[in-house]
């Protein structure tokens, strides 16, 4: 789909031309309606409508019409698939004028057990959890000049801005734990002694939530302390970048030095919190990267040798994974609660899906010493 171009609201500059109105979509399911969830300046969303043409007629399409809502042509294939907006898009103002990449889910009612899930917005994950219930369907209008103090303007999104989430004060949690085990940049700098910070300390959601029940966990390291009183925490899968510095400007810093640390480079991590606020984030996994597709699955993408020729590399170490690897799907396998698929993007040009038994989950949140390889400092 190209909603950009169909809504005309495709984004220009006078260096670059065109540029992306509409990245990263994202389907939630909120409450049995499914959303779209998409980044722009910040975070927008809208419901959707997802039908087989086979059961629609013309009175389908007076309705849109008439209630005024926005059919989208598919680019690619979808003959048979018809996908309608609901409404106009809503933004969600919760994280600022440059807020983006907030996972959405839910929880039960705490005051209502009736009532339908309480929704959130993830703001940041890391080092505090700051998390904010949001309304989606609901707005106020916000004055043209209340937009206007965005970084990166683009007059025809105005109307859009203007459409500002309804939502509850954010909140925040306690400092987010120690990871559950050391990467290489501890090896590089032990003891926390880096020139330069690697990655980025403020991470952003890239996909939310399943649960790990205590059940699904086996009783090893500090697992079922950190569970405590709770049958079961949300996990999620969070991404944290190397982010351009302004001394990469500087003529008096090595070349040798900024190759150390080139930036645009992703890694993730897990983290499980509590499921009510302040969503206390109980664990975090260390630093991981989401690797190529191997040989023996399947057909393969003709644009994946792409990819390829972009790696991560950090501190003149390459690594067998793509430089950006993007996390947008986590959900649990149809009929198997013990199995989720987690999907993601490989330098923003191809796509994959992988399968992750919730054991492993929980082995990379709560590892069992024994199991890790411990080395002395000398």
């Amino acid at each position: 789909i190209d909603l950009a171009n169909e809504m005309k609201m495709q984004k220009t500059n006078g260096h670059s031309g065109v540029e992306p109105s509409f990245m990263d979509y994202r389907l939630a399911t909120l409450n049995g309606e499914v959303y779209l969830n998409i980044n722009t300046d910040t975070v927008i969303i809208t419901k959707l409508m997802i039908r087989s043409k086979d059961f629609i007629d013309r009175r389908y399409y007076r309705q849109i019409k008439t209630k005024r809502m926005f059919n989208v042509k598919p680019l690619y294939g979808g003959e048979k698939l018809d996908i309608t907006l609901l409404h106009q898009f809503n933004t969600i103002w919760s994280g600022g004028s440059r807020g983006k990449n907030y996972a959405l889910f839910t929880v039960p009612n705490a005051t209502h057990p009736n009532a339908p899930d309480s929704i959130y917005a993830e703001i940041n994950v890391n080092p505090y959890h700051k998390v904010s219930q949001i309304y989606p369907d609901e707005i106020e209008m916000l004055k043209k000049k209340d937009v206007k103090t965005r970084t990166r303007r683009n007059y025809m999104l105005d109307g859009i801005m203007q459409r500002k989430v309804k939502h509850n004060n954010a909140t925040v949690s306690s400092r987010a734990p120690h990871a559950s085990f050391s990467t290489v940049d501890e090896h590089w700098f032990p003891g926390n002694n880096a020139p330069f910070e690697p990655f980025s300390p403020v991470a952003h959601g890239g996909a939310c939530c399943i649960e790990l029940r205590k059940s699904q966990v086996l009783p090893v390291g500090n697992a079922m302390k950190t569970f405590g009183d709770h049958e079961y925490l949300l996990v999620g899968i969070a991404h944290s970048p190397v982010e351009w510095k302004h001394w990469y400007n500087y003529h008096d810093v090595a070349e040798s030095d900024k190759a150390l640390l080139p930036f645009q480079h992703y890694v993730s991590f897990l983290y499980a919190f509590e499921p009510y606020p302040p969503f206390n984030l109980r664990a975090r996994s260390g630093y991981f990267c989401l690797g190529y597709p191997g040989e023996d699955e399947g057909t393969v993408n003709p644009n994946s040798v792409l990819t390829f020729n972009r790696k991560l590399r950090q501190h003149n170490e390459t690594f067998n994974c793509a430089q950006i690897h993007f996390v947008s799907t986590l959900v649990e396998k149809v009929d198997e609660d013990n199995t989720i698929v987690i999907g993601y993007g490989l330098n923003d040009c191809t796509s994959r899906l992988v399968e992750v038994s919730k054991q492993e989950i929980a082995k990379l949140l709560f590892p069992d010493p024994l199991e890790m390889n411990l080395q002395e400092r000398k």
